[in-house]
């Protein structure tokens, strides 16, 4: 049964905090495909149909980057229902998706278009990696000359 661990990092890594441990701990986010196939092969627990969808229950843990919460918690739900599960959330505050597009897309659009709106330029994960770093590197520059300017973010350099 291989289980991966999606955040925090175990402590049998080496040179990795195990942050689950901490005084202000982070919650573990278990991955575990075997535990999610499980589950997609229950009913769904509303109209008792199969085959059915893992749905993670987002409010077991705390929010996180990007983060799913745990495979733990997770329910067996139909398409139907998953579907009316996300249009409920979506319902409950329709500028969702308009924050979305506003705070998460505009960066990556932006980088998109300064990298050529293409593709990258370089081949294998870790070249892609370091491009990627690179643009959204010039990104945040750019951003911080936008807002301070370039005086006094020169005198920060320099101090």
């Amino acid at each position: 049964m291989a289980i991966q661990i999606d955040g925090p990092v175990a402590a049998t890594a080496p040179g990795k905090i195990d942050k689950s441990v901490l005084t202000i701990s982070e919650p573990r986010r278990l991955r575990d495909k075997a535990h999610i196939k499980f589950v997609g092969a229950q009913p769904c627990l509303i109209c008792a149909r199969s085959p059915a969808d893992a749905h993670h229950l987002r409010f077991t843990q705390p929010r996180a980057m990007g983060l799913k919460v745990s495979d733990e918690f997770t329910v067996p739900l139909c398409r139907t229902h998953l579907l009316d599960a996300v249009q409920q959330r979506l319902d409950a505050n329709p500028f969702a998706m308009r924050i979305r597009r506003e705070t998460v897309e505009h960066p990556f659009g932006t980088m998109k278009a300064r990298m050529g709106a293409t593709h990258f330029l370089t081949k294998t994960l870790p070249k892609v990696a370091a491009e990627m770093a690179l643009s959204v590197l010039a990104y945040n520059l750019t951003r911080v000359i936008n807002i301070v300017g370039i005086k006094p973010l020169m005198a920060a350099i320099a101090a």
